[in-house]
């Protein structure tokens, strides 16, 4: 008899797991092995792309909002105006890049960028926001985050990728990418 109750609790605990994993799964695309080839990068390391631009991954968070690097630091500052999650179903990925135009003109960051979140190598999310710190008058930076604009020819700005991924892809140790798409090359930021 007890073999018996055994197997059925393994069974339940197996289907509950298989369900609740589907659950998670929902609205996410599920890719296949790519054939293109790409670099790896590692926080602080610099991609120059030819007469394109230089890009620095800074480094990630994960959480309910999203604001400047700065702002972080002061989390009990009432007059921060955060990129907020969509519901308490989901976190934000918020990946932190330095961007050097090396154009001849302004760059428009979606259409010189591309970037996904791949999970556990198959499940991939959309970029959700691409968002930019200003400098304010007095140098200082400003603690939200605001729709990205072009960035003038050889100027730098801080920039936000961000994505929207449910709570277990924020919470859990498996394997997170974000691959970033520039002219016709690929480079992994491995987050974990």
């Amino acid at each position: 008899m007890n073999i018996k109750r055994s197997f059925l609790l393994t069974m339940v605990i197996f289907l509950l797991f298989f369900f609740v994993s589907v659950a998670f799964a929902e609205g996410v695309t599920v890719i296949g092995e790519s054939n293109k080839t790409s670099d790896s990068l590692q926080v602080g390391e610099t991609v120059s792309v030819e007469k394109v631009c230089d890009f620095t991954p800074l480094s990630y968070v994960t959480g309910s909002f999203a604001v400047s690097i700065s702002a972080y630091e002061k989390s009990d500052d009432h007059a921060l105006f955060p990129t907020e999650a969509s519901s308490s179903e989901y976190k934000l990925l918020d990946v932190r890049v330095n961007i050097l135009n090396k154009m001849r003109s302004d760059m428009e960051i979606d259409k010189v960028f591309s970037a996904k979140a791949i999970f556990m190598d198959e499940y991939e999310f959309p970029l959700t926001y691409i968002k930019t710190e200003l400098i304010n008058s007095d140098g200082t930076v400003d603690n939200s985050l605001y729709p990205a604009k072009p960035i003038p020819m050889l100027v730098q700005r801080t920039v936000h990728f961000i994505f929207e991924v449910p709570n277990i892809v924020a919470e859990s140790s498996e394997s997170l990418v974000v691959t970033f798409g520039v002219e016709n090359d690929e480079y992994e930021f491995i987050l974990r």
